[in-house]
C-alpha cells in the first residue's frame, strides 16, 4: 500500500498532460487542495475572516435601510410595511 502512494505521490508531481486522463482529477484536486492550505495557513486567513464578519454584520443595517428606503421612495409603501411587519413578527414573536 505504502509503494501505491509513493508511486502516486510521483506521478502527480508531473504535468498534467503527462499523467492518464483518469489521473488527472486526482492530481489537479489534490495540487488544489495543498496550494489552498498553504495560503490558507501563511496568509493568516482567520483574522482576515473574522474582520470580514465583523464588517459584514454592520454594514446589513445600512443596507436594508436604503433598500427600504428605495422601495418607499418608488411608491411600494404597503409593500415596505408587509415586509416591515413580517420582519417585526420573525424577530419578535410576542
Amino acid at each position: 500500500m505504502y509503494s501505491r502512494l509513493v508511486q502516486l505521490k510521483r506521478r502527480i508531481g508531473k504535468p498534467l498532460s503527462k499523467l492518464p486522463l483518469h489521473l488527472r482529477w486526482i492530481a489537479a484536486s489534490y495540487r488544489f487542495v495543498a496550494h489552498s492550505a498553504r495560503i490558507w495557513l501563511s496568509r493568516d486567513i482567520f483574522r482576515i475572516g473574522s474582520g470580514l464578519a465583523f464588517e459584514s454584520i454592520f454594514s446589513i443595517g445600512p443596507l436594508a435601510a436604503l433598500g427600504l428606503w428605495f422601495i418607499d421612495a418608488i411608491g411600494q409603501t404597503t409593500h415596505v410595511k408587509a415586509l416591515a411587519d413580517y420582519i417585526g413578527r420573525q424577530l419578535f414573536p410576542s
